[in-house]
């Protein structure tokens, strides 16, 4: 019994050492993969491909809607002006010209919708790039721990076969946790990129009632760019703060009490996984509380 017993333990130490690794490996190479996702830019994802099929959409079925959405507003402003208040008498030059003023400015800003949505998505990845140099996003691995290191220290340690069985369970849990953690982290990142390519190309029907007082679509537009936009810093910001919070793992060596590290280290695993999973909620707030900030609904 006693052989088997140290065959299974041999086994589960084995098996024990690199998923401690790989868990780490996950757990922190992959978020940090995905926090520095959070400066790429619409025009430049996937080599430009998918902004290149929106402008192509945005030519083809949005320009010429939002054309007819001016006319149309418009002919209400001049139905109002000429009609109702003067009964054709007496127009009104001033507010006529300034329909024709309002007219100019909007096929101004349809026509260059793509370039205004640009400049507002730089102007956040502006931040983005300025938060990146403040807070750090190293997550890394704990460069002490190897496969041979852990490997002593467990066969140097009291654990008993049930106890190695418990790690074990515990790592292998923790490390699809860790999965998990990094497919919500991602689908929050590219989500958002997605949102802002679908933003764009639907830019010019809602820059089209920019110019008018009664039809606040255009503002509230501008408002959910501007969240879109700065969402990334706030992106960065969660990234940077779960980093401090997990910045020094624990290392099993510091101690030399093997059972005691080894308790340490499997505290410090849940640890890590209970942050990424507020990490993950915090994240999928993120654009609500941009949108709280500017006024957006």
């Amino acid at each position: 019994m006693t052989a088997i017993a140290n065959f299974l333990k041999g086994l589960l130490i084995s098996a024990i050492a690199p998923d401690l690794l790989s868990f780490y490996e996950v757990m922190y190479s992959g978020l940090g993969r995905v926090a520095g996702d959070v400066t790429i830019i619409p025009s430049g994802w996937l080599g430009g491909s998918v902004w290149g099929f929106m402008k192509q959409i945005e030519v083809t079925v949005m320009l010429p809607s939002a054309t007819m959405i001016i006319t149309f507003i418009l002919a209400c402003e001049v139905y109002h002006v000429v009609i109702e208040k003067n009964a054709m008498k007496d127009p009104d030059m001033p507010a006529l010209f300034m329909i024709f003023f309002k007219l100019i400015v909007s096929v101004f800003v349809i026509s260059n919708a793509s370039d205004i949505v640009i400049g507002l998505f730089d102007l956040g990845n502006w931040a983005v790039e300025q938060t990146i140099g403040i807070i750090p996003l190293a997550i890394n691995e704990p460069a002490a721990m190897t496969v041979t290191t852990i490997e002593a220290m467990l066969n140097g340690s009291d654990y008993n076969l049930v106890d190695f069985f418990g790690l074990w369970m515990t790592l292998s849990t923790a490390t699809l946790a860790a999965h998990a953690i990094n497919i919500v982290a991602s689908l929050v990142v590219y989500g958002r990129l997605l949102q802002m390519v679908v933003y764009a190309c639907f830019a010019p029907i809602p820059l089209a009632t920019f110019m008018n007082r009664d039809w606040n679509i255009g503002q509230n537009y501008i408002k959910n760019l501007m969240a879109l936009a700065f969402q990334g810093f706030l992106i960065v910001f969660f990234f940077g703060a779960y980093s401090i919070i997990v910045v020094s793992p624990i290392n099993p060596t510091l101690t030399g009490d093997m059972l005691g590290d080894f308790m340490n280290i499997t505290i410090a695993i849940w640890g890590n996984v209970g942050w990424g999973i507020l990490l993950c909620m915090m994240l999928m707030k993120t654009h609500s509380i941009t949108q709280s900030i500017f006024g957006a609904h």
